[in-house]
């Protein structure tokens, strides 16, 4: 009886050669290798001496520590207190600022006349040279 592998040759043939190769293998030497590169260390390059930091910049003023700005602050201040003691503009929500006497307000109002009546009463605060208005008219407001 044979026994054939699946490669159609005999088994025992197929052992054969098999051990054969095993052996050898065994007699050889493993090929050499090449030795590895040797490792060069290079030295990091010394930190970079620390520069001085510049002296600080003397910050710039805030415009409102200048006295141009304090009397805008207090002008504005003072249209604001005007529209808060008129039962007719207290609750509209109108914001007041000034630049040299100049007067802008800006918000909303319910109706064309309290518009007029914010740009009169502005008007009429001392230190007001002019009103600039940008209210708007919102019905409810």
């Amino acid at each position: 009886m044979t026994i054939r592998n699946r490669y159609g040759g005999h088994a025992m043939r197929g052992a054969a050669l098999a051990c054969a190769l095993l052996a050898a293998a065994c007699g050889e030497k493993p090929p050499e290798s090449k030795p590895a590169a040797p490792k060069v260390v290079v030295p990091a390059p010394p930190p970079a001496p620390k520069a001085e930091a510049p002296a600080p910049a003397p910050a710039p003023k805030a415009p409102e520590s200048s006295p141009q700005a304090s009397a805008d602050k207090a002008l504005a201040a003072r249209v604001k207190g005007a529209f808060g003691a008129d039962p007719q503009l207290r609750e509209e929500p109108i914001q007041v600022s000034a630049s040299g006497g100049v007067v802008k307000l800006w918000g909303t109002v319910s109706s064309a006349a309290l518009v007029r009546r914010a740009e009169k009463l502005a008007g009429a605060v001392p230190g007001v040279a002019s009103v600039t208005s940008e209210l708007a008219i919102v019905a409810g407001s």
